[in-house]
């Protein structure tokens, strides 16, 4: 992990999701701007997602934006990010993790994401982390890993 790092949760803004996207767009396989336009999804996750962040001083170098869906008890992975120069230090399964942690805490069942079937490292990772692919249509492996429920769900607002 690399020292000086600040974790956080739902501090980024629009502007420093569009940045760090941006930064990491090649990263991604097919480029995230070949899927998206950067500017509107980076406003979409400001607004409905819960993030969880990696900050390098006042940059920020991993991003984790989940959605809560809090009827069908599943926490929905939407980005996993971090900086080209931040990238094998384990900072993406550090911020999964966490996420994943508040999905457990909130009560959620499941978490499920999407990735690209050529990314090997992404995969290795999330098989790590317990995720099993349920599905894919060649392109993308759809993955889904079994929360569990721990001791009683937390009282309080799920951001949705």
């Amino acid at each position: 992990m690399t020292p000086g790092l600040r974790f956080a949760v739902g501090e980024c803004t629009a502007e420093s999701i569009r940045a760090h996207l941006s930064a990491c767009d090649g990263e991604f396989h097919p480029a995230l701007s070949a899927r998206v336009h950067i500017d509107e999804y980076a406003a979409k996750l400001a607004v409905r997602a819960v993030t969880f962040e990696a900050w390098s001083a006042e940059v920020l170098v991993g991003l984790v934006a989940v959605y809560v869906a809090r009827e069908a008890g599943t926490l929905y992975v939407s980005n996993v990010s971090v900086l080209p120069g931040h990238a094998r230090r384990g900072i993406a399964g550090a911020l999964l993790r966490r996420a994943l942690e508040h999905g457990r805490a909130w009560g959620l069942s499941s978490a499920l994401l999407e990735v690209s079937a050529r990314n090997d490292r992404a995969l290795w990772m999330y098989i790590g982390l317990g995720f099993r692919a349920t599905g894919g249509d060649g392109d993308r492996v759809s993955l889904q890993l079994a929360l569990g429920l721990r001791g009683e769900e937390r009282q309080g607002e799920v951001p949705a």
